[in-house]
């Protein structure tokens, strides 16, 4: 499975925006709200042996996922480096072998405070986030077709960097909640079967949060007013 380097281009730009001398010199000015979005793509490719019914490999198939998401926030800062807002996302994702993508929602409260690193444009935030959402999907079995809905509740930390660009500009970089608690409903209906009951299965997670890494980087930018 291969890392897309679109995630590494955006974090090299990111890092050169950040250390241009002319926009270090452009002095912070304190501001009350803040409004912008994230955003995040990633593209995988994975191949696997094709096995005949003994279980020999006969030779290999291809398959290809691209993934793309959008989060808009607004937030109000009640102190310079404490804020609280809203925000939601939106997070798409298809095998380009298949016609129907895997679509989530998600949306809640959250609270961020900053730190600064000494006297840089560059600052830590972190985000105490409780979200609620849900998303569905279509699956093909071997005889059936398949409708998967979830619904979703999580309380997580998601720390980030933050750039501040100009007075009014921030440019933010998270890689997406690394602790977390949450909560999870799975309902699955067969579509091509009409007298097939409904199953459901439920989840609790706690701790680090297994999409903390490079395929969740997620490339923002806030606007300061």
């Amino acid at each position: 499975m291969k890392k897309s380097y679109v995630t590494l281009a955006l974090t090299a730009t990111m890092l050169t925006l950040c250390t241009a001398p002319l926009l270090a010199q452009d002095a912070p000015k304190e501001k009350k709200f803040f409004v912008g979005s994230g955003f995040n793509y990633s593209s995988h490719t994975t191949q696997r042996f094709m096995l005949d019914g003994n279980g020999v490999p006969t030779g290999v198939t291809e398959s290809r996922t691209s993934s793309w998401g959008i989060s808009p926030q607004f937030g109000w800062f009640l102190r310079p480096n404490f804020a609280i807002g809203v925000e939601a996302s939106y997070y798409n994702s298809s095998l380009f072998e298949e016609d129907k993508p895997y679509l989530n929602w998600s949306a809640g409260p959250f609270a961020r405070y900053i730190i600064p690193l000494w006297k840089t444009p560059l600052e830590i935030f972190n985000d105490a986030v409780i979200s609620y959402g849900g998303g569905k999907n279509y699956v093909s079995g071997p005889s059936h077709y398949y409708l998967s809905k979830t619904r979703r509740a999580e309380i997580a930390y998601r720390p980030g960097l933050q750039c501040r660009l100009r007075h009014n500009i921030n440019l933010l970089a998270s890689l997406g909640p690394l602790l977390s608690y949450s909560y999870s409903e799975h309902r699955q209906q067969v579509l091509s079967a009409s007298n097939m009951p409904e199953t459901k299965s439920t989840m609790h997670n706690v701790g680090i949060s297994n999409t903390f890494d490079f395929d969740n980087l997620t490339i923002g930018v806030n606007f300061l007013f």
